[in-house]
């Protein structure tokens, strides 16, 4: 590994992009400590935890790979869709106003173990549904309601034609929370993408069924690979 490393600092372009990247990090991780005078930190972080609730991953990577084709070889798309794209100031629906009114009266383990219930199908290792739970139990409202309200008003229909990276999608047989609906939609938007279709998951399939996904997943790069 350290030969490597080595080989890879005599190459003055990989060097100078290296050490860039490097001082970048540093700049941001002392900055972070450095307090502003308008800005509250603690309400700062209380923020972006509970950003981490819902995760917008899959819907961001169909805009990258629209916009950013320079920097995208291969999109994998795994239980997600293009946004619902419903008036702006329409209320949210009715399964997140459910999951907002848990999480108010819910521990976090209760809820999270909750939402794994509902997620995932069959039965997975204890370890990963435990840690899964724990990811799920620290959700927080304002998290689940900005994650709806982005599921709810977005739309990445303009980007998908634009897309030009070799694209994988793949849906849980048993996924509801991307209902057979949505994922047919994204399926029609991106009618060159290579579908997989894994039974007897969820909305967690790289956890429920491991091998299969990762199987698709090296089927795919082959593909990509071979042109």
């Amino acid at each position: 590994m350290w030969e490597k490393i080595r080989v890879v600092f005599t190459i003055p372009e990989l060097r100078t992009k290296i050490l860039l990247t490097l001082g970048l990090l540093a700049i941001y991780r002392v900055g972070f400590w450095i307090p502003l005078p308008v800005v509250d930190s603690a309400k700062m972080a209380q923020y972006f935890s509970a950003q981490g609730a819902d995760s917008l991953g899959g819907m961001l990577a169909q805009v990258l790979g629209a916009t950013h084709p320079d920097i995208c070889q291969a999109i994998i798309l795994s239980c997600t869709h293009k946004g619902r794209a419903q008036p702006v100031g329409s209320p949210l629906g009715a399964a997140v106003q459910e999951r907002i009114q848990q999480r108010e009266v819910m521990d976090d383990a209760s809820y999270g173990a909750l939402r794994v219930s509902k997620m995932l199908s069959g039965q997975i290792d204890p370890q990963i549904r435990a840690f899964l739970a724990a990811v799920a139990g620290g959700i927080r409202v304002e998290g689940i309601r900005c994650g709806g309200f982005a599921m709810q008003y977005l739309d990445t229909s303009p980007f998908l034609d634009k897309i030009t990276a070799p694209v994988a999608i793949f849906t849980g047989g048993d996924d509801v929370v991307v209902k057979p609906d949505a994922a047919a939609a994204l399926k029609a938007g991106l009618p060159q993408a290579h579908h997989w279709l894994l039974a007897d998951v969820g909305h967690a399939p790289y956890c429920e069924d491991a091998a299969s996904f990762n199987a698709a997943i090296d089927a795919f790069l082959d593909k990509v690979s071979a042109g």
